[in-house]
């Protein structure tokens, strides 16, 4: 798997300045390392909790781990939108989705993702990030067993794979129109 931000809590050390030199860790180690990293930041300001909690949770996901309470990121959610951007609302609500969407949540987790897509017209050069939610939406939608829906989310999140012009993602999505 290929980091898709740059992540100062990735243990395997792919970020900005420089690439892998070691294995990429298991999951449990991801997540015991996020943890311990979570007890030290326990006693920091709002501001950097909140930051902490949406970049663990981020690493969590890309360790293809579902964090088991969704109270921190709900929190995290709450704060940004009394005090963030746009884009950090936008990035709690989607891994608050994840979150839902991975236990089963459906409603819950279309709330939360519409609420990212609330926010597309403030979120410029976004097309990752709405790529996606409309691909987490489309996925939802098919479990769920609406055509009208999937095809519709599939259509937004190939126009995004496009502007992106990732071949996987654009593949993926001609795939889905295919099979919707």
């Amino acid at each position: 798997k290929v980091c898709t931000f740059d992540c100062i809590y990735c243990e395997c050390g792919f970020n900005a300045q420089r690439r892998p030199t070691q294995r990429r860790p298991s999951r449990q180690a991801v997540a015991d390392a996020l943890e311990a990293q979570r007890k030290r930041y326990a006693r920091a300001d709002e501001a950097t909790r909140m930051r902490f909690e949406l970049l663990r949770t981020a690493a969590l996901f890309k360790a293809h781990r579902t964090p088991n309470d969704d109270r921190p990121m709900r929190a995290v959610a709450a704060y940004y939108e009394r005090k963030g951007t746009a884009l950090q609302q936008a990035w709690a609500y989607y891994h608050l989705g994840g979150i839902y969407a991975d236990r089963g949540d459906a409603p819950e987790a279309i709330n939360c993702y519409h609420k990212v897509l609330d926010l597309e017209k403030e979120l410029y050069d976004q097309s990752k990030l709405m790529f996606f939610t409309y691909t987490r939406l489309t996925a939802i939608y098919s479990n769920q067993y609406k055509p009208q829906y999937v095809i519709t989310t599939a259509r937004k999140a190939l126009a995004y794979a496009q502007q992106i012009r990732n071949v996987h993602y654009i593949g993926d999505c001609y795939e889905t129109l295919a099979n919707g």
